[in-house]
């Protein structure tokens, strides 16, 4: 007795689900973990009329038409992957079913046992898995189809796998890795001549990663990307490292192109100003107008050298410390220029404007101000603000000069210079003339050209 309730309780309790049906479908037992699993009371389960209506649709179809009919027909099935619904939800559990008929000894009367065993973990597992191998087989496939050559070396340079890319540049007529080094296939000029070395010294720098750009003897340009496998699921495995192949040949010479045509545009730019500065110095001759005309030369050249400076850097962002230098060396040797803020970049338009307004403070400082004695200060200092950290401030700060008298008069430099930056900034402009020295101030917005 005591052996039939311990077999019952095991039953009951089993980490799968029993049932078992008569020939025609209809529920006769089951056991408690199944009505655990479908939230039904565990006398209401026998009472179904039909196993069927315990599966979701699609696996009740898959049930009628060749789960059953098999299990009538060989007898048994194993291991088939379908789906339980929960009584009271659209939830489903899938499971691994498993039947076998029974015959008694009437011919005609037999029942059906069936074994239930939840496959969640598996079927996620297998999600898993499956999810896993498209993403492999699509990297695989851009892999595959890449411009780029890419491959896989060990330590010593030797390839271990790459794709059709690699192959054609390094001149292989088949995918078979050759015993040869990388650095070797595909010779580089100059001091880079062994890049794969160059780049495992570079590795260690950089975190395990390094990209430059180098040129073979044929002319062609590379951009060489170099990374080093994580392997830490091996720890024992030797070092092996992912290199990509980018050939820049054409971009380079688009780019030659484009340098070329910027240092013509840039000459034809100079030749106009030198012709504009030599029609001021015919146009304004004599003593009377020497003064006049040695400002606005100087106003040309402050404007020509700001135009060198954005050309040179391609009407791209120029730091803005660059317009110290002009600063400096105008200032005598026992004059003190202090400038400070951080590294900031200032589109082309407003660097110009900036250029020409610390043209006018400079010429401004060594006439009448601080540069204009022994011992004479000019500070600089420029900071950011804001959420986006492009509102710009800008001080102009002399001391040490002679006593300042606020003019009489606002002159054609100021109005220039006020009008510039307000048009380029966005602004506020102040020009305080304190006793002490001049005290210039703009605030503004920076922007892309």
């Amino acid at each position: 007795m005591a052996k039939s309730i311990l077999s019952d309780d095991l039953i009951h309790e089993a980490p799968c689900a029993f049932l078992v049906t008569d020939l025609r479908g209809t529920v006769s037992y089951a056991n408690k973990t199944l009505s655990d699993w479908l939230g039904w009371e565990l006398g209401d389960l026998v009472s179904v009329s039909k196993l069927h209506s315990l599966f979701d649709p699609a696996s009740r179809l898959y049930f009628e038409t060749q789960i059953f009919p098999k299990i009538l027909l060989d007898g048994q099935v194993k291991a088939i992957s379908c789906s339980l619904q929960a009584k009271d939800s659209n939830s489903v559990i899938p499971v691994l079913l498993n039947a076998k008929l029974r015959k008694l000894a009437d011919q005609n009367a037999g029942e059906i046992h069936f074994a239930l065993f939840d496959a969640s973990e598996r079927t996620s597992f297998e999600r898993q898995l499956l999810e896993a191998k498209s993403e492999a087989e699509e990297l695989a496939a851009i892999v595959r189809h890449s411009p780029d050559g890419i491959l896989r070396c060990d330590s010593s340079g030797l390839p271990r796998r790459m794709n059709p890319a690699a192959v054609m540049m390094m001149g292989l007529e088949s995918a078979e890795p050759p015993q040869k080094k990388v650095s070797d296939l595909i010779e580089m000029t100059g001091e880079r001549k062994d890049w794969f070395d160059y780049a495992l010294n570079r590795l260690s720098e950089n975190a395990g990663h390094v990209r430059f750009e180098t040129s073979d003897d044929r002319g062609r340009f590379f951009e060489i990307s170099v990374a080093q496998i994580d392997q830490t699921e091996n720890p024992y495995a030797s070092n092996e490292y992912s290199i990509i192949l980018t050939d820049i040949s054409g971009r380079v010479k688009v780019q030659n192109r484009l340098n070329l045509l910027v240092e013509e545009l840039n000459h034809r730019v100079r030749n106009i100003f030198a012709n504009v500065s030599g029609l001021v110095r015919l146009s304004l001759r004599g003593d009377k107008l020497k003064t006049d005309r040695e400002k606005l030369l100087g106003r040309l050249d402050s404007l020509s050298n700001s135009h060198n400076l954005v050309t040179a850097n391609l009407w791209k962002p120029t730091e803005l410390s660059e317009l110290i230098v002009p600063v400096i060396a105008q200032a005598s040797d026992n004059q003190q220029i202090s400038f400070d803020g951080p590294d900031v970049k200032v589109g082309s338009n407003q660097f110009k404007a900036l250029s020409m307004a610390f043209h006018e403070l400079t010429t401004n400082a060594r006439k009448y101000g601080a540069l204009s004695v022994s011992g004479g200060q000019v500070e600089i200092t420029w900071s950011l603000s804001g959420n986006d950290n492009r509102n710009l401030h800008i001080r102009w700060c002399e001391r040490g000069g002679p006593p300042v008298v606020t003019p009489q008069r606002t002159g054609f430099g100021t109005i220039m210079l006020k009008q510039m930056l307000s048009a380029e900034f966005d602004g506020d402009i102040s020009m305080n003339y304190a006793r002490d020295g001049l005290e210039f101030d703009c605030t503004g917005r920076l922007r892309s050209d």
